[in-house]
């Protein structure tokens, strides 16, 4: 066989096998994403926490409980859970004052309030977040600097099985049916 005829072999073979990898491609699923992750990541700042907990709130599509005290909580936030809301995104709140309440419940009027099992603003508490029994953030308010400046730590997993997730959820799915208990007798 001359050199001309064993690359055009290669060559055929070549086109050969990419048509057919492109027809076998086309007959896959598009993959699946897979949101379980095991660990559990740290965020820094105000900026970066105030990110995470609206790309949480964002992506939600069942349920938003959300604990937090009435300095971190902007318009920002009230903005991302009215348009929860507007979802159909169930969304219980704690931990603020009865005055922020009061507004909250103008603005999102579904949002269930619910008290809280300790005084959640003691202690430079920041802000807790589970959503969809899939994600969890909690956060702490960990330093203020001269200017009155919020430093605030947090820590978020994601995954059903992801140990933080699971532990508040449990915390959580006990207080929320406890209260619904209650409401109902």
């Amino acid at each position: 066989m001359s050199r001309e005829s064993a690359l055009r072999k290669l060559d055929l073979q070549r086109e050969n096998t990419i048509t057919e990898l492109s027809e076998l491609f086309e007959h896959l699923e598009p993959a699946s994403r897979q949101p379980e992750e095991f660990g559990v990541w740290t965020v820094a700042g105000r900026e970066g926490v105030t990110s995470r907990l609206l790309e949480f709130i964002d992506d939600a599509e069942n349920e938003v409980i959300y604990m937090t005290v009435d300095e971190l909580l902007t318009d920002d936030h009230l903005d991302h859970l009215a348009a929860a809301e507007e979802r159909g995104v169930d969304i219980y709140l704690a931990g603020l004052s009865e005055s922020v309440q009061a507004e909250i419940q103008e603005q999102i009027p579904s949002a269930k309030l619910f008290e809280t099992l300790w005084a959640w603003g003691d202690e430079g508490a920041g802000s807790l977040l589970i959503t969809d029994k899939r994600t969890a953030l909690v956060s702490v308010i960990a330093d203020r600097d001269p200017t009155d400046s919020i430093h605030e730590m947090g820590i978020w997993g994601t995954g059903k099985h992801n140990s933080l997730v699971v532990v508040l959820r449990a915390i959580f799915t006990w207080r929320l049916d406890t209260l619904s208990t209650e409401s109902d007798q």
